[in-house]
């Protein structure tokens, strides 16, 4: 993935540390451009909560996860999205995440872990049908859950980005969700300097668990009269 920004070239790769096929991501949902399903949850303080309630001023990420109670990755992932809540809302963002989970499962996470941003109760995974998520493979106490992922919501309630990953163990950091969106500058830099470019190097998360995708980004900043061809 290329995105251009200021002067330079910035150029973006996703890394994880474990590789399996289970389903066909990219079928899942609604696509880029296409609207995002209304939808009218309770979150773990039994306020309603919205599309429009949940977003920020330059929109919205919307988060799918399996479970609170027992999926491990989940619960790992919620934790780092409140670590970097707040540079998802410097950015811009509202941040919500919706599962099956009862809204008392979801306020004893919460509690215990600090969860401020709305995690929201689909009981019956209506919502998680209507997006076209609902994993049909899921039986016994599983049966309802999603397949895990993130929707990147504009404020005129179209798909703007959505990254869903083959393996349900792999999820994007919330710094790297903003890093592919061009919505925030990624972690700490380092500054190569050449004869005819300058490189700046940096990572989104400096800290990462395992499962978590993170995005490295390389800027390319030509010395005068270079071109860039690509």
């Amino acid at each position: 993935m290329m995105l251009a920004r200021g002067a330079g070239v910035v150029l973006v790769a996703g890394v994880a540390a474990q590789q399996s096929q289970t389903v066909d991501v990219t079928t899942l949902g609604p696509q880029v451009g296409q609207r995002a399903i209304e939808f009218r949850l309770p979150d773990q303080r039994g306020r309603e909560q919205t599309l429009a309630s949940v977003a920020g001023p330059k929109g919205t990420v919307l988060v799918f996860f399996r479970s609170s109670d027992w999926c491990p990755y989940c619960r790992t992932q919620l934790v780092e999205l409140q670590r970097h809540l707040q540079d998802v809302t410097a950015a811009g963002f509202g941040l919500a995440a919706i599962s099956y989970d009862a809204p008392d499962t979801l306020k004893a996470f919460a509690d215990k872990h600090g969860i401020t941003f709305p995690l929201l109760s689909d009981v019956g995974s209506k919502t998680i049908t209507a997006w076209g998520i609902l994993n049909r493979d899921a039986t016994g106490r599983t049966a309802g859950i999603p397949h895990p992922g993130t929707f990147m919501i504009d404020p005129t309630g179209k798909i703007q980005s959505r990254s869903f990953e083959q393996p349900y163990q792999e999820r994007r950091s919330a710094t790297s969700l903003l890093a592919q969106l061009g919505a925030a500058a990624p972690g700490q830099a380092t500054t190569l300097k050449g004869g005819q470019a300058t490189f700046v190097l940096t990572a989104s998360d400096a800290v990462a668990a395992v499962g978590h995708r993170v995005t490295l980004s390389v800027r390319v900043t030509p010395g005068p009269k270079m071109h860039v061809y690509a």
